[in-house]
């Protein structure tokens, strides 16, 4: 998993033949250490630069800090209040820092609890268990290719 530095370059610009000179970023916010780890790996393995943050406050750090071109944003166990689940707050934070980087929405909770994803300035809606082939390809829709 990717660390953090400071004063890192900016991410390349696309070439004409659609790839990059640097691997594609991607900011997995995941507060399961195991899980975390496991799809940082994986995406490094494919060729992108994946950056874990386990928090929200550390993924709100690390999009001031530095671009990405994707964030895999988990809800971070967000909490039954009311026998609803306040399953916005954190991640419609990390989607307003985000600004124009596509935010898709990482979570074990279901689907139909998500439903107006797209509506809320989400890309796209991940669930959890997730096969590691349907991983691959939602990256690859949003960052064109990996070196």
């Amino acid at each position: 998993m990717g660390q953090f530095a400071a004063g890192e370059p900016p991410r390349a610009a696309i070439t004409p033949a659609g790839a990059t000179d640097t691997p594609g970023r991607v900011l997995v916010v995941e507060d399961d250490p195991l899980i975390l780890d496991l799809v940082c790996d994986y995406l490094t393995e494919e060729g992108y630069d994946a950056q874990g943050a386990s928090t929200g406050e550390a993924a709100l750090a690390a999009l001031g800090r530095e671009p990405f071109d994707l964030v895999l944003a988990d809800t971070l166990r967000a909490p039954i209040h009311a026998g609803r689940v306040k399953r916005w707050a954190q991640v419609e934070r990390i989607r307003a820092a985000a600004g124009p980087t596509p935010v898709v929405i990482f979570t074990a909770y279901r689907r139909d609890e998500f439903a107006d994803y797209a509506a809320r300035g989400f890309r796209d809606l991940l669930v959890k268990p997730v096969h590691l082939d349907d991983l691959r390809a939602l990256v690859a829709r949003y960052i064109p290719a990996a070196p």
